[in-house]
Parts: structure tokens; C-alpha cells; sequence
């Protein structure tokens, strides 16, 4: 059945989680250089992709619903190759905003609430269920790293929770039983992209390394 099918490929998902947790983790113990970080990020972003989780079609405002899938072969590697930046850059935006006590962890929890009603709204209970485990485990992190912090996020928690996030949103965006346009869930994490962009910005303007 459909429920079986979903079931098995968020099973294979999981392979993704485990690389991106290794790869932060390899980061903290480490500190590989960051292309070895991007490759390592980019397999697990494949990995996704290989269950499931990829851009079908996109809802754009004003402009209705861009469906890739009508495009054969070149509409599917347009969809993969914008599921590689998506999920890619999100879990490198949460790991560049993780530098404050309490705000990573805070914000994912705050994320994960949100995305876990939208996730519901579609249909997608497991991803419903998922996201509210996800806050959970931020909410219990969370007691831990509030001013003075006893323990903190690391490169292996903030690309992991970045990682599933932006998965999910793929997700719950373009598959279930009542899809929400893309960019409903691009505000959820708005506040995490508008800063990270304008600190780039900001950077190009000063001549400074964007990386």
C-alpha cells in the first residue's frame, strides 16, 4: 500500500540523518575543510533524494503550480538539483545561526512545532509525528543550554536538525493528502534565512570571504 511505500522510504531517510550527524560530528572532533563537509552534506542530500524526498512541483505566487514532473528527465533534474540547494543550504543556515545559547535550539523547537501542524494539515501523520519528536528532543536540549550552557549543539546537531527540517518541508509540500504551497513553509523558517542572507549580503559588500 501507499502507507507501506512511504513507510520504507522514510526508513531509507534515515541512512541521510545518520550521514549528516556524521558529518557534523567528524566537523566538531575534526574540523574537515569545507568542501570535505559540502561532499559529505551532498551525499546525504542524494540520499534523500534516493527515498523519496524530492521536488515534484512548485507552487509559486502569482504564478500557480510549476509542475516538474510534466517535464520529463530534465523537469526531475531540475527537481533534484533544487532538493540538493534546498537541503544543503537550510541545514548549513542553522548551523551558521547556531552561535547563541538557547537560539538554535529554541528556534528548532519553535520549528518543529510549526512544521509538525503543517505536517498534520497534509496528512503526513508520520512526518506530524516526527516533527514533534524533533521539538521534544530541542525542548529537553534546551533545559541544558540556556545562559550558563552545560552542553551545546555542535556541528552534529545543528546540520541534523537543519537535515530533517528541510526534508520534511519538502515533503509535506509536494506529496500527501492535502499539499501546502512551498513557500508557506519558506516563512515557518523565515527569521533562520532572512538573517543568514542579509549577513551574506552584507559580507559581499565588505569584500569579506562569504564562506
Amino acid at each position: 500500500s501507499s502507507n507501506w511505500l512511504f513507510a520504507t522510504r522514510f526508513g531509507l531517510a534515515i541512512l541521510g540523518y545518520v550521514v549528516i550527524a556524521v558529518v557534523g560530528l567528524i566537523d566538531d572532533m575534526r574540523r574537515i575543510r569545507p568542501l570535505t563537509k559540502y561532499l559529505g552534506q551532498l551525499i546525504a542530500a542524494l540520499i534523500a533524494i534516493w527515498s523519496g524526498v524530492t521536488f515534484l512541483h512548485l507552487d509559486l505566487p502569482y504564478l500557480g503550480r510549476l509542475d516538474l514532473a510534466l517535464a520529463g528527465t530534465f523537469g526531475g533534474l531540475i527537481g533534484a538539483a533544487l532538493t540538493i540547494l534546498w537541503l544543503t543550504g537550510f541545514s548549513n543556515i542553522f548551523n551558521f545561526m547556531d552561535g547563541i545559547d538557547g537560539l538554535a535550539g529554541g528556534s528548532g523547537l519553535i520549528y518543529a512545532l510549526a512544521l509538525g501542524v503543517v505536517c498534520g494539515m497534509t496528512g503526513h501523520r508520520l512526518l506530524a509525528a516526527g516533527s514533534l519528536i524533533l521539538a521534544a528532543a530541542c525542548l529537553g536540549f534546551l533545559l541544558h543550554n540556556f545562559p550558563p550552557a552545560r552542553i551545546f549543539l555542535g556541528d552534529v546537531g545543528s546540520l541534523f536538525i537543519g537535515y530533517v527540517l528541510a526534508a520534511f518541508a519538502v515533503l509535506t509540500t509536494n506529496s500527501g493528502v492535502r499539499p501546502v504551497p512551498f513557500p508557506a513553509v519558506i516563512l515557518i523558517f523565515a527569521p533562520f534565512i532572512y538573517d543568514t542572507t542579509l549577513t551574506l549580503i552584507l559580507r559581499w559588500r565588505r569584500r569579506e570571504r562569504l564562506h
